[in-house]
């Protein structure tokens, strides 16, 4: 399902399935792709000027508390 909608996705609707696609990595025990995906997705987010939303904010949580 993440893919399908990723090849449609653009903007910070294709940062916030980049933040999943990061948590489901993260769930199944992919940490170092966990962490990957979530630094491209706060990179994404940069790129559409929404470091500030809670989608991100939340991503960037994620990514400090996997590097304790």
């Amino acid at each position: 399902m993440l893919t399908a909608a990723r090849e449609k996705a653009t903007g910070v609707a294709l940062a916030e399935l980049t933040g999943l696609a990061g948590d489901h990595a993260s769930a199944a025990g992919r940490e170092s792709n966990a962490k990957w995906l979530w630094r491209l997705a706060l990179k994404r987010f940069g790129e559409t000027g929404a470091m500030e939303s809670a989608a991100a904010q939340a991503v960037a949580e994620r990514l400090r508390l996997s590097d304790n």
